[in-house]
């Protein structure tokens, strides 16, 4: 991608503007391979990498001579090459949509390459109706249709933004009224636009027929067309990658696993401390990497500390870089500092040591891979996310009745039918399982699901974020037919910031625990003060 660009800039002689050096871009960031990365996540590790490529984004900035374009137009051609440096300003790219009517009203007469660009600053600062109306005008001008190359890839990745823009702002209503999501994807099917894309029979095509399937509850059926999209070669837009880590369970539960079993014994090896013993205990388990353990280990345990003194927590830590005496010690200052109990597991994870990308995706995924051996020592384990906090006592969440599995889904609790993505039906952070017979059955279903992700993804660079959520599901729907496996809802109990912007995330997540530490001291505060008015007087 570098080299074409570069090429791109030593042809430059100077008058071209910022459309070329936009375009130029464009089209090395979509034909460089078959996986399209977003340009924000793609040239900061492309900077970070490559040899040679230091000053690459500060000649297309010089380069790009904004003469001729709107206002507008030029801020967005310099803040989305601004967003390709190392360290981009995203504070600069959220100023860009401070008045969202003055961009929409402009759509209609800005440059083709400018607006495509506009459409991906829009998907990253979740703009959804700006990026509705961008993307059905450049799909119905078709301005790149001379170059066929290009211009096929152009058109799938706008049919899926296009397609996410329509799916994800109706999500808050569409469990009380799936028909004015489905009648809206219906009414794209057939919409003129966008039948050069479903034509081609292409990836993206693909996955959208699946994805209709998939929210009319029609999984089985759309199942076979997700797995026909992943098997296909081709273009792929990183918009639904998450239809990438769906497996059919029936076949994964039939099939030989000792292959499999082999390649993780030999990719993932666990150290279990049980500093207290785990016989009759509920745990609350979070898993981490070394980044994420920093961000968040300490705040999480102080916030349990208040909402569950006493409480026993378990750490499953990824290649972290402490020693086991050096987390001893690190664990034992907690415990002394809050009232909580500590185990934790030091797990050594050779796929996120030779793919570090994928270190996301199996933090998310190993509470599930190592969850049958837990289930065999303690009495049940809920797990939860690392960065947000337990406000419901422990007891609450390990009461299971006479059910096997607490899930938190407000989608299936309310609509029968589970109407929504695969990967989107239950949340994947905050789930409690029993250590019953058919408890530990279906975690080693969810297990043995995460096995298989791993070694089909990991290694070739496909996803496995989701996969935790995807596997609960589909897992779920197979356990409930196979061997009736009972199970319950988690009714609140888990809190979380939702901040999601790109590059906010972690920072407002921090912020929201510390609040929430605060306020709960001082509410203990204000209780113990009030009882010791009441006890003098």
């Amino acid at each position: 991608m570098i080299r074409e660009v570069r090429q791109y800039l030593d042809g430059l002689t100077g008058g071209e503007g910022a459309v070329n050096v936009l375009h130029a871009v464009h089209r090395a960031e979509l034909l460089s391979d078959a996986d399209y990365v977003w340009p924000w996540l793609r040239w900061p590790q492309v900077i970070a990498d490559g040899a040679g490529t230091a000053g690459v984004v500060d000649a297309l900035c010089e380069a790009a001579d904004t003469t001729g374009l709107s206002p507008l137009e030029a801020d967005i051609v310099r803040q989305g090459l601004a967003l390709r440096q190392a360290s981009p300003d995203l504070k600069a790219t959220e100023a860009l949509f401070a008045t969202p009517k003055v961009v929409l009203s402009r759509i209609d007469g800005m440059n083709p390459v400018v607006l495509l660009e506009l459409a991906l600053l829009a998907y990253l600062e979740k703009r959804w109706r700006i990026l509705e109306v961008a993307a059905v005008k450049l799909l119905t001008v078709k301005p790149w249709r001379k170059d066929a190359a290009l211009s096929e890839r152009v058109e799938d990745l706008l049919f899926e933004l296009l397609v996410f823009a329509i799916y994800r702002p109706a999500m808050p209503s569409f469990v009380k009224d799936p028909t004015a999501l489905v009648t809206r994807l219906e009414n794209l099917a057939s919409a003129s636009h966008v039948a050069d894309v479903l034509a081609r029979d292409s990836i993206a095509a693909t996955t959208f027929c699946a994805n209709r399937l998939a929210l009319e509850g029609k999984f089985d059926e759309a199942l076979v067309l997700y797995a026909r999209a992943n098997a296909r070669d081709g273009f792929r837009t990183p918009v639904f990658q998450q239809a990438q880590v769906l497996l059919p369970v029936g076949e994964l539960e039939a099939k030989a696993a000792l292959e499999i079993d082999g390649w993780i014994d030999d990719h993932v090896t666990s150290d279990i401390v049980f500093r207290h013993a785990p016989e009759g205990e509920h745990a609350v388990m979070v898993a981490c990497e070394q980044r994420y353990f920093d961000w968040y280990g300490e705040l999480y345990a102080a916030v349990m500390a208040e909402t569950n003194p006493g409480a026993l927590i378990h750490f499953h830590f990824i290649n972290v870089a402490d020693t086991r005496a050096q987390m001893e010690a690190r664990l034992a200052a907690w415990e002394s500092a809050y009232n909580i109990r500590l185990n934790y597991t030091l797990e050594t994870n050779r796929i996120a040591r030779e793919h570090p990308a994928q270190i996301e995706g199996i933090c998310v995924c190993t509470r599930y891979l190592h969850l049958p051996t837990y289930l065999e020592r303690y009495e049940g384990v809920t797990i939860t996310d690392i960065d947000g906090w337990l406000d419901a006592p422990v007891a609450q969440v390990a009461d299971f009745g006479y059910k096997d599995l607490l899930i938190s889904s407000w989608i299936w609790r309310k609509n029968s039918g589970y109407w929504r993505l695969p990967w989107g039906n239950l949340a994947g952070g905050f789930i409690s399982f029993a250590g019953t017979e058919k408890g530990q059955r279906y975690a080693c279903l969810v297990s043995r699901y995460i096995q298989e992700i791993y070694h089909r993804n990991a290694l070739v660079g496909r996803p496995l974020f989701y996969a935790d959520q995807a596997g609960l599901f589909l897992c779920l729907l197979h356990a409930i037919k196979d061997f009736e496996l009972d199970f319950g809802f988690l009714l609140g109990g888990f809190e979380q910031s939702t901040e999601q912007r790109y590059g906010s995330r972690h920072e407002g997540k921090q912020l929201a625990m510390k609040a929430k530490i605060e306020e709960l001291r001082q509410n203990k505060a204000t209780s113990e003060g009030q009882n010791k008015a009441t006890s003098e007087g």
